[in-house]
């Protein structure tokens, strides 16, 4: 991606935000390895932000935004494809979980259904899964979806907040409501309580009267969003 960029004519230069890489440069290319709110980035000095799978992992999502507002030039744009977010039915991201030699990734080995993580507490979703799985991998999932902070846990309507706060203008949203993959879940129904009362009502209705009004939007759980800054603003 970045040596076609810098193919581009006009190109000038081309930064690489991301906090799990090392500083390098070369050429018109250069990395910075921290969080985009530390990167020291030039005020004004870009006309285009370029992120994939990245937002929902920002812990502080405002500051984020705030970063990327600052970096970019007067009427400069944002293209930003990510999920899944954690309103979504797969938000849980679970990812990074290794044990005996399974690796559970959400697109791949996913025991978790649709909306558990945000119907269940912790306690329950480890006593639910402790049905099929060994303690000290139900441990791990159970960290992995509440507690790590490889996902900031913010939903749909946190993005769009977020967007507002920092002076971005949303010029486009499309949302992806289909899971594209198959889920993995053991044989067999989970028979937790808390799971079972889950199965006989509607989820978006017992979402919504856990979270409403403020959040609504279950479905969405990858949104793709063009961003702009104003060429004028009372925040510049």
């Amino acid at each position: 991606m970045a040596s076609t960029v810098a193919g581009l004519p006009d190109h000038r230069r081309w930064v690489s935000v991301d906090p799990l890489a090392q500083d390098s440069s070369e050429d018109r290319h250069e990395v910075i390895g921290k969080p985009v709110e530390k990167a020291g980035l030039e005020r004004g000095a870009f006309d285009l932000v370029f992120s994939c799978n990245a937002f929902e992992h920002m812990t502080d999502l405002t500051e984020s935004m705030l970063a990327i507002r600052d970096a970019l030039a007067p009427g400069g744009y944002v293209y930003a494809h990510y999920g899944p977010i954690w309103s979504g039915p797969d938000g849980h991201h679970l990812e990074n979980v290794s044990w005996e030699g399974r690796d559970l990734i959400f697109w791949a080995d996913n025991p978790i259904p649709h909306w558990t993580h945000l119907m269940l507490e912790p306690e329950q979703m480890g006593e639910m899964l402790e049905e099929y799985f060994a303690p000290g991998l139900v441990q791990k999932i159970v960290h992995s979806v509440y507690h790590d902070d490889w996902i900031n846990r913010r939903f749909f309507e946190d993005y769009l907040e977020a967007f507002r706060e920092a002076g971005l203008t949303l010029v486009s949203l499309e949302g992806q409501h289909v899971v594209d993959y198959e889920s993995k879940y053991p044989d067999g129904p989970y028979r937790h309580p808390a799971f079972t009362r889950l199965l006989s009502q509607d989820p978006e209705l017992g979402l919504n009267r856990r979270f409403g009004p403020k959040y609504r939007n279950f479905r969405c759980r990858d949104m793709r969003v063009v961003l702009r800054r104003p060429k004028t603003s009372a925040a510049s």
